[in-house]
């Protein structure tokens, strides 16, 4: 949708002042920076037309319960963006030249929040999806109570939560083998890890879904759960 504010929301297309030509994305973001929300960064304080997602999906749910899926259908299917908290920890690794296990995932995840608040990737990551072309953005990787602050506030967000067996889940990893220990995991490793500081805090998320999705069955059952969600949007 097109609308016209003051130009700290979301991407700017164009600044009469001249300045820098992107915004933080919301206004929780400017004040948690020292902004002015009511001004764009240039200075010069002009309103320009700007487009901005009109919906921003959150995917919650416990490792492997299928919010892999359900992402990839909804980009292929709805052309919908895509974010995810842990590509911002895994440039950090990268950079790092650290191997990407889950453990590392972990630690990395638990000092930058350590270090810099444990809301700070909840802000960065609403940023990239309001500053998004797309209309539909999915965010991914949401694990924690602090995951959802600059996101919940947002009109356009919508959280919605992914259930499965664990012992489902357990399979599905290891065939899948995104993380690189994931192939070889054995079910004490899978406990563990499903046990760990980061994991432990998603059903409490979980629970404050709009909807939440049953994922005991079939990949096509998802599916057309996942098809009742957006038509109902």
């Amino acid at each position: 949708m097109i609308i016209t504010v003051t130009p700290w929301f979301s991407n700017v297309r164009s600044c009469r002042g001249g300045g820098i030509a992107e915004t933080l994305a919301g206004g929780l973001l400017a004040c948690k920076s020292g902004l002015d929300p009511g001004f764009c960064l240039c200075g010069g304080g002009c309103k320009i037309a700007i487009r901005m997602p009109s919906l921003i999906i959150g995917l919650v749910g416990q490792a492997g319960c299928g919010k892999g899926t359900v992402a990839d259908f909804l980009q292929k299917e709805y052309g919908a963006g895509y974010v995810r908290f842990s590509a911002i920890l895994g440039n950090i690794l990268d950079a790092l030249t650290i191997e990407k296990s889950r453990e590392d995932f972990i630690r990395i995840s638990e000092a930058v929040r350590e270090a810099f608040g444990e809301d700070v990737l909840s802000h960065a990551v609403a940023r990239k999806a309001l500053l998004s072309d797309k209309d539909i953005v999915i965010v991914d990787g949401i694990r924690r109570l602090e995951d959802i602050v600059a996101l919940e506030p947002l009109p356009q967000f919508a959280l919605l939560a992914i259930e499965a067996p664990a012992e489902l889940r357990f399979e599905r990893m290891k065939k899948r083998g995104e993380k690189s220990t994931e192939s070889t995991m054995t079910w004490e490793q899978f406990e563990k890890e499903d046990g760990a500081p980061t994991e432990r805090t998603i059903p409490a998320v979980m629970a404050r879904a709009s909807v939440t999705l049953d994922n005991a069955g079939s990949q096509e059952e998802l599916i057309e759960k996942v098809k009742a969600f957006m038509q109902n949007r």
